[in-house]
């Protein structure tokens, strides 16, 4: 998970791929764990780093102090994706949102 001031965001990955991100959003309501049969795809994973997020107050993420708010949670998907590829060492040449 990564962690922000007083909550967390869940996420799956799947980091084989360094070169291409695919990045998973569930609607609402959802959860990360929606997409996981595409993070077990070996097709997919030969061709993309997979990587699917909860949003703030679904799935396994917290949200004591979050609002629905879609610019608010982009904001946070975008800082956990940021520190994910800082942290597996990724260099993606392209990163797709689905």
């Amino acid at each position: 998970y990564y962690q922000l001031a007083n909550h967390h965001l869940d996420y799956i990955a799947c980091p084989k791929n360094k070169v291409r991100l695919l990045v998973f959003i569930h609607g609402s309501p959802g959860a990360s764990s929606d997409y996981e049969s595409y993070l077990l795809d070996t097709d997919l994973q030969k061709e993309f780093c997979l990587v699917s997020v909860d949003r703030p107050g679904f799935g396994k993420s917290t949200a004591s102090d979050w609002k629905p708010n879609l610019v608010q949670q982009t904001n946070a998907i975008r800082n956990l994706l940021i520190q994910f590829i800082k942290d597996k060492n990724l260099s993606p040449k392209a990163i797709y949102l689905v």
